[in-house]
């Protein structure tokens, strides 16, 4: 066990940097944007009752039933943003050089030597891959959510449990499109031992293109390579039929539907913990029969 923490220190070292630039250039993004909402402010003599009035008119117009009591549940899931998505990219591009790292470093050999099995030697860049973006996707929507507080609560008092609801609901849906995409990555790291994704590109390209052959000389069924890739990584699969507009009549429909139990228990989880598993299994075993050089 003493032998897999050092490894996993190790890996978090190596990739210290790819993790963390992200989120900090995003927070920085963040102050900035507060400072020229200040600035603004004082230049135009912007005022709160200015806002509050906006809602009051906003709620003349349109029907925004549940809005008052839901209002802290949407900014919990709001916070993430952007952030979730960048994330994503994160798992999906350290995946992408997780097993090749020690090789570009030129110290594969004395790594792979260590007395540690292959299975743990990769778990280890696996975590980094996947747990670590939505670790520092937790910590980014915290920072978010505490910045955000001082402007919403001269409106509205402060809902923590609404607030954290949203924001665990938010998290899950990312979590899900960063264990796949993470995954990917990981996988194709045991294929290839540089410019994995581009070549992955490549692969998935020319596929379709024989695809499409095999439908129009061959009447082969047409399959969409994109489509169901798309579709795998989505973070509202298998929540999606339950948030059409014909169903959603309100915002307190919209929270039920985007309930927790929900987003864990349905066929599209289930479905993108599995190809995960598999994804991870055998890019340690491609790995495994690659040859250290």
């Amino acid at each position: 066990m003493n032998k897999f923490k050092t490894m996993l220190i190790n890996d978090y070292r190596l990739n210290k940097k790819n993790l963390w630039t992200p989120m900090l250039v995003y927070l920085i993004i963040d102050l900035l944007l507060i400072i020229a909402y200040f600035i603004l402010k004082a230049k135009i003599g912007f005022e709160n009752s200015d806002i509050m009035n906006i809602d009051i008119i906003m709620a003349q117009k349109f029907d925004v039933g549940g809005f008052p009591n839901s209002i802290w549940y949407l900014v919990g899931m709001g916070v993430l943003g952007i952030a979730g998505f960048v994330q994503v990219l994160v798992a999906l591009a350290i995946g992408n050089h997780s097993l090749n790292l020690e090789r570009f470093h030129k110290c594969e050999i004395f790594y792979r030597s260590q007395p540690l099995s292959i299975w743990l030697y990769s778990l280890s860049k696996y975590i980094i891959a996947i747990v670590g973006p939505i670790l520092i996707l937790i910590l980014t929507g915290i920072v978010n959510l505490l910045l955000i507080i001082p402007f919403l609560s001269p409106f509205m008092a402060f809902n923590l449990p609404d607030a954290l609801a949203g924001l665990g609901v938010s998290l899950l849906l990312y979590s899900r499109s960063i264990l796949v995409l993470g995954s990917i990555g990981f996988l194709i790291s045991g294929i290839f031992k540089e410019k994995a994704f581009i070549k992955l590109l490549w692969i998935i390209l020319v596929l379709q293109i024989i695809l499409v052959i095999a439908h129009l000389t061959l009447d082969f069924p047409l399959i969409n390579m994109s489509e169901y890739f798309t579709k795998l990584i989505n973070p509202i699969g298998g929540i999606g039929e339950a948030l059409r507009s014909d169903s959603i009549e309100s915002l307190d429909n919209f929270r039920q539907a985007m309930e927790i139990n929900t987003i864990l228990f349905n066929w599209h989880t289930g479905l993108q913990l599995l190809v995960s598993g598999i994804f991870f299994g055998l890019g340690v075993i491609i790995y495994k029969t690659k040859e250290v050089i």
